[in-house]
């Protein structure tokens, strides 16, 4: 199951029993059983998953003791086997809900879906030419988890400098470029981290080109600090479920200027102070994503169609951060897809020095 679809129907789950109309949450550590794999930045990750979508379930996320709930747990990358520790087949969260100092809930969810790992590890990954996904088949997945695993191993990324486009690979065709006075912003690649990388100032007001070349339309989820373009939605689809995804088309390109408020109106992009930001506005604070813009690329379709074969707030070491240059308006058209595996996820830092 995929991360986000299973805490989101957690926390809706325990929200209706509340009791109350805005019930807090707060969110304790979640530590990790697995010392092969030298992966500090999955607690912060997983964390910064789980709190967005407590928020869109109608959870207010709060710091401490305060909060009516907290959420902790542990996550655990599980092996093939004994004899290769270093390589791994799934991803297995253990969530515990407490209130009042006991437990009221609590569920494991495994994913074994590459993509969501390399989203959660912060990897920049292309899946694409590998062979098609078949449900069940433990070959393909296999080879799915190996290329992420070399990744960890040998960081990689795609620049075209001068234009700054980033592509987790020269032959992937997913891109994201970033727009500043209606010029794109050269970018450079950290061949250490797997990231690309260009230099935003305080007061930029920018947006974000998201390229599909593949033959499929894409479901490009696009975080700034941690935080969903999406977070502060007004409009939610008809389920109540909060809207995510970025649809763009098989073979075109989108231009995403801002957060997601509804179909006419979006907040523009725009580099300030943390107190301004995204990431304090939503409590998701000062985590290992700050100062990143983050896409991860799945492959969407009609659902009446068949399925394609293929916690405390801190202030932070950041001068500047993303958030709001105030309202504009866009002309949007909510669309109902099906999403599948993620195909290709990329990774800017924008604080370059």
């Amino acid at each position: 199951m995929r991360i986000h679809d299973s805490s989101f129907n957690m926390a809706k789950s325990i929200e209706k029993s509340a009791g109350s109309a805005s019930p807090t949450v707060s969110f304790g550590k979640f530590t990790s059983e697995n010392s092969t794999h030298d992966l500090p930045n999955i607690q912060t990750r997983v964390s910064a998953i789980l709190e967005s979508q407590f928020k869109n379930a109608g959870f207010e996320v709060v710091a401490g003791d305060d909060a009516q709930f907290t959420v902790e747990g542990e996550f655990e990358l599980m092996p093939f086997d004994a004899t290769d520790k270093n390589s791994f087949r799934d991803m297995k969260l253990n969530l515990s809900v407490k209130k009042d100092g006991a437990e009221i809930f609590n569920d494991t969810v495994i994913t074994d879906e590459a993509g969501d790992i390399a989203v959660a590890l912060g990897r920049s990954v292309y899946f694409g030419d590998t062979p098609k996904y078949e449900k069940g088949s433990r070959r393909s997945k296999s080879q799915l988890l190996s290329r992420l695993q070399t990744s960890l191993e040998q960081p990689g990324i795609f620049v075209d400098g001068p234009k700054g486009i980033v592509k987790s690979t020269e032959d992937s065709p997913y891109s994201l470029q970033i727009f500043v006075n209606g010029q794109p912003l050269a970018a450079s690649a950290s061949e250490t981290d797997g990231r690309g990388k260009v230099k935003l100032s305080e007061g930029d007001e920018f947006y974000v080109m998201i390229e599909n070349r593949s033959e499929y339309d894409a479901a490009v989820d696009l975080t700034f600090d941690g935080v969903n373009s999406f977070f502060f939605a007004e409009d939610k689809d008809k389920t109540d479920k909060p809207m995510q995804y970025w649809i763009v088309r098989a073979g075109n390109r989108c231009k995403v200027s801002g957060w997601y408020l509804n179909n006419s109106a979006v907040e523009k992009f725009k580099v300030t102070g943390f107190e301004h930001s995204a990431a304090f506005k939503s409590k998701v604070g000062n985590t290992d994503l700050s100062g990143l813009i983050s896409a991860s690329f799945a492959i969407a379709w009609d659902p009446s169609e068949a399925k394609p074969a293929p916690v405390e707030v801190t202030r932070g070491d950041g001068d500047i951060w993303i958030g709001s240059g105030g309202r504009t308006e866009v002309d949007l058209k909510p669309v109902k897809r099906s999403i599948g595996p993620v195909r290709d996820s990329i990774v800017i830092e924008y604080r370059t020095k």
